[in-house]
């Protein structure tokens, strides 16, 4: 199991801050999201897998100031995530409107 951590800080024109990992398969993937700040922003929150040449959604969700949300999924070698190296890309995007206030947000994420 190995667990990491990264934040950041969506503002002025930086509205999508993207954090992109390969696990290995099979993998289970837990993450937990926290928005910090104050107002009436809402951090959107995209969890997608590669697959061959999109990305596929697994989550979408939204979080207000002082929220967070855990959502965790399973990835294999089943036929669905085709991979001729056993490994599977994976991202999390979050973003906020242009026109909010400035939004931090943190991510902890654990591949097993």
């Amino acid at each position: 199991m190995t667990t990491y951590h990264r934040s950041g800080t969506l503002s002025g024109t930086d509205t999508v801050d993207t954090v992109t990992f390969t696990v290995n398969l099979p993998a289970d993937i837990s993450y937990t999201v926290r928005a910090r700040g104050s107002g009436d922003n809402e951090l959107r929150v995209r969890c997608a897998q590669k697959l061959v040449l999109i990305w596929a959604q697994v989550h979408d969700f939204k979080l207000s100031p002082g929220e967070s949300k855990s959502r965790s999924f399973s990835t294999s070698i089943d036929g669905t995530t085709p991979t001729t190296d056993g490994r599977q890309d994976v991202r999390i995007k979050l973003s906020r409107k242009i026109l909010t206030k400035e939004l931090d947000w943190e991510l902890d994420f654990t591949v097993t």
